[in-house]
């Protein structure tokens, strides 16, 4: 009777130390994490190409966002950490064999934020390095550094050498300036994109 006593406390000190260190770890990873407004709408695959994009609505701070996803069993979510907007992707049931276009609405977002979309791999896309950078990526696939260009009439795309030229209207405006921003186009998690 003794001997069971023993275990059954040491049991009880271990469940217990397990759930303060658990609880402790928790912690320390939200640490930096701010709380997000944001609603996801529903796919739509009527009408629209199937590109990632975003928009930002300067007048109320309200940041629309474009994600290229599976028509079944995805759920999208958003989370801050400094100026960063992380957008991810989770999978809650079966997918199908479709994708469609899955719209997250992000609320009081400041403009210089960043927004990086985290796919179910774990492979990070950058949406946006900046949005008061104006420029787009192509996210076409690289090795290297060297597979990646940037084109268009005022270099504001970014994009691989062995792709297609992107063609655009021969505009200057200030937000495709990627030296003013401090960007570069270059290889990132095997996709051409500014960074």
């Amino acid at each position: 009777m003794v001997n069971s006593q023993k275990i059954l406390i040491m049991i009880v000190l271990v469940v217990s130390v397990a759930i303060v260190l658990g609880n402790l770890l928790k912690n320390e990873n939200l640490k930096g994490v701010d709380r997000v407004q944001y609603s996801v709408l529903e796919c739509s695959i009527e009408g629209e190409t199937y590109e990632t994009y975003f928009h930002y609505f300067e007048e109320n701070k309200t940041l629309l966002v474009n994600n290229v996803v599976n028509c079944c069993g995805i759920n999208l979510s958003a989370k801050k950490v400094g100026n960063t907007y992380y957008i991810y992707e989770t999978q809650y049931g079966d997918l199908c064999k479709c994708v469609c276009n899955r719209k997250i609405l992000i609320y009081n977002v400041e403009r210089d934020s960043r927004v990086i979309f985290i796919s179910l791999d774990s492979k990070e896309k950058i949406i946006s390095p900046n949005l008061e950078f104006c420029g787009k990526s192509t996210y076409s696939e690289c090795s290297s550094d060297e597979d990646c260009i940037v084109t268009g009439c005022s270099s504001q795309i970014c994009q691989s050498k062995h792709e297609e030229l992107a063609i655009t209207t021969c505009e200057f405006k200030d937000c495709y300036d990627a030296n003013k921003f401090k960007l570069i186009c270059k290889c990132f998690n095997n996709r051409c994109q500014w960074k």
